[in-house]
Parts: structure tokens; sequence; C-alpha cells
């Protein structure tokens, strides 16, 4: 062979594993990465595709809000290039602690909140800050990098498997039994991948069982000791864009007295397509906040400044608000609607597929129920037979019980692209099934 051969990205990490530091080794990149690598290579040599595999929103498909374009354009030619304050811009952050109670009905304020660089540099601290080697993070499987977080800490992950009757949410009995011996528990809704919203009920009784917990903690702590409580990290990036009747609650709106352990995570990104902008923030309970502060520091998590004082003039105008807010709204519900529906008729037509009604974000939990082929095999076969790529549920660390299930986002799909879609789905199922 030569020495110079081919080999995969996962081959080659493993030839430099000795090289990097306990946690670097044990970091094996995520599937999504070689996936998104394959991807690009297929569409430089002029394959085409319709990619369905980012949890992106393209430009494109879906404009960034003009006003918004301006505002950052406007700060940019002020020449508003210097670093930002740690926390964030100060009339940002009023307008997000703005934002949050007109949303919520909560009662927050600018120093509630830290602004960064997107959400996930929060999803990050909150697991550095919060959770020493051994100890114990409580998230639903699939969900969002949850196990490479928890591996980065040194933490025990405590992956509690869902399944579709669920919504793809742990049940309360689960959370139950685990919740006693946990520091953190994380959760997103609507979810990643699975596109669902928790319902009221659930989210409200995990909100109790973290108050119950960490007041079981207290009591039982002695005058010198200070117990190790109980956090939850709640991800509602997504909840600017929900669809349907089910509606998406912050655990602080039904559960008020959990906000003393309570972190929740939000971002420009999704809401009004702005991903590249990295703009993100926290709600944070406030003794947390000088740690998180520097944490991002640390990192140079910051959010650009001109881009904070943008949205900032952005955020100010409730009416472009929400103009863009159902622009966005339509925009998403016309593809996913779209897709499952035309995924309805297919079943119809007896073909082995069907999907769970989205709820809220961008993605629609698609399932093919083809036994004789595992999901790598299906995935190809719908990228080289039919131009089409998703990513399965293992991609999101799902369990044996999700073979089958796979994520498809809409975020890179024009609207008069979705019978196309339907049309390819139907030609490789009806290939496979030969």
């Amino acid at each position: 062979m030569s020495l110079h051969a081919k080999r995969s990205p996962a081959a080659d990490w493993q030839a430099r594993v000795g090289t990097l530091s306990r946690v670097g080794g044990a970091l094996v990149p995520p599937s999504v990465v070689h996936v998104a690598e394959e991807i690009r290579r297929l569409l430089q040599a002029g394959q085409e595709l319709f990619d369905m595999t980012i949890g992106d929103l393209s430009p494109r498909c879906f404009p960034t809000p003009p006003a918004l374009v301006r505002a950052v354009a406007e700060a940019v030619i002020a020449l508003e290039s210097s670093y930002p304050p740690p926390d964030g811009m100060p009339e940002l952050r009023w307008q997000i602690a703005r934002l949050f109670r007109t949303r919520s009905g909560l009662t927050v304020g600018p120093e509630d909140v830290q602004v960064g660089a997107g959400a996930r540099p929060f999803l990050f601290a909150g697991y550095v800050l919060l959770v020493d080697p051994g100890e114990h993070v409580v998230f639903s499987r699939p969900s969002f990098f949850n196990v490479e977080y928890t591996q980065l800490v040194g933490g025990v992950p405590v992956a509690l498997e869902t399944s579709p009757e669920n919504g793809f949410f742990p049940s309360i009995d689960q959370l139950r039994a685990v919740l006693p011996g946990a520091r953190l528990v994380v959760l997103a809704s609507p979810g990643n991948p699975s596109g669902t919203i928790m319902p009221a009920r659930d989210l409200e009784e995990l909100a109790r069982l973290v108050v119950s917990e960490n007041q079981r903690r207290l009591a039982a702590a002695t005058s010198n000791e200070e117990p190790r409580l109980l956090y939850l990290i709640f991800d509602q990036v997504y909840s600017g864009n929900v669809h349907g009747q089910v509606p998406a609650h912050n655990p602080a709106q039904l559960v008020p007295e959990v906000s003393p352990w309570l972190l929740t995570i939000d971002a420009a990104s999704k809401a009004w397509s702005v991903t590249g902008y990295r703009c993100g923030w926290c709600v944070a309970p406030r003794e947390l906040r000088p740690a998180l502060s520097g944490l991002l520091t640390l990192m140079g998590a910051w959010a650009p400044r001109a881009e904070q004082i943008g949205l900032a003039h952005f955020l100010a105008d409730d009416g472009l608000i929400m103009e863009a807010t159902l622009k966005m709204h339509a925009g998403l519900s016309r593809r996913l609607r779209g897709l499952a529906d035309g995924v309805a008729r297919l079943r119809a037509q007896g073909l082995p597929i069907h999907c769970l009604e989205p709820e809220g974000g961008i993605y629609l939990a698609l399932r093919i129920d083809l036994p004789r082929f595992d999901d790598e095999e299906i995935r190809r076969a719908l990228l080289e037979q039919g131009g089409l790529a998703v990513l399965p549920f293992s991609a999101f660390g799902g369990a044996p019980a999700h073979r089958g299930w796979y994520r498809v986002s809409v975020g890179n799909l024009r609207e008069e692209d979705v019978p196309r879609v339907i049309d390819r789905l139907r030609a490789v199922l009806e290939a496979l099934l030969r």
C-alpha cells in the first residue's frame, strides 16, 4: 500500500490520538462532521442534491430581515469593530431582557443576561462551570452533542432512551429515577433532532422534580457543608419556530421556583436566519454570571460588536420582530407541512415510511422501516440514488431502538423543491423494495 494512501477521517483521527491529551484522545469527531465533509465534496464536484443535513438556515431560502441587515451594516460603517464588553453590549442585554419578559412573562433584567457567540458556547460553559469529574449528567437519547460535552468535563453520561410515542423526550418516571444522583439535566425543546416540543405537563413536572430534589439536598446538608445542587440547562433556541397547536414553554413559566437552578439558552440564529452572526444569550442565576462571563472571555466566545449593536436596534422595534417572526414561521411551516403531507401520501400508497408531526424548529423526524438495511445503507441509498442528504438519529447518539429514524432539515430547502424531494423519496424506496 502507498505511504500516501488516503485514510478515512476516523482512521486519521485515531492515528493522532497518541499526541493528544486524555480529553482530546477520547473525543472522536462526531459523525455529522464526516457527513458534512462528504456533502461538501459532492457539491464541489457538481453533483445535484438536496442537502437536508444541516442545522442551519440558508439566507437564499430564508432571507435575513432587511432591517437587521441594515442595522448591522450601519454599525460596521460606524467603525463599531472593537471588542464588546465581556457581558455583551448593554443595549442588547436590555433588549434581550425585554424580549424574554414579553414572551415568557418572567421578571428578567439586563443583569441576568449574558451575551455570547451563539448558543453553543453556553452549552459548553454550563458543563464546564457546573460538572466535576465523576458527576452525573442527564440528557435524552438522541440529543445534540451531550455525550461529547460530558466527555470533555469527565462527567458520567446518563442517557435516557426515548421513544417516538413520547416525542423523543424522556418520561417523568425515567427522570424521577435518576435525578437524585445527578448534578445536571440538559434539555432542548423544541428538540434536535426530533422537531418536537416537550408537553407542558411533563416540563412542569421536571421543574418540580428539580426544585424538590434541591430542597432535599439543602435539608440534608450540615452547617459546614456546601451541597452539590441539581441544575437544569434548558436550550430553547428553536422556540421562535413553533408550528401547530403545541406551545413551547420555559420551565420557569410553569414553576417559577426553579429559577435559582435554571440556565436558559437562546439565540437570534434560528429565529431570524442569522446563524453566521453568532449572537446568542443565556439567562442564568446571578451567582453564576461572573464565572460565565469569565469563561466566555477566556474562550474568546464574544458575539461580534457590530452584530450586537445591529441586533439591539432590531429588537427595539416590536413591529419588525413580529413581521420577521411571522415570515420565518410561515416559510418553515409550509416546507415542513409539505414534507409531512407528502410522506403521509407515500405511506398511504403502501411504502414503509412515516414521520412525526412537526411541532417546532426546522426538522422533520422521518422513519423508514426497511429492516433488511441498516441506517447507513439507507442513508447512502438516499444520497447516491436520490440525491437526498439526511442524518440518521444514530448521529445524535440514537439507541438501537431508534433504527430507521432520520433527521430531515428544511433550512436549506426551497419551497418549490418539496414535491421533488417527495418524488425522489418514492423512487428510492421503490428501488429498495425490489
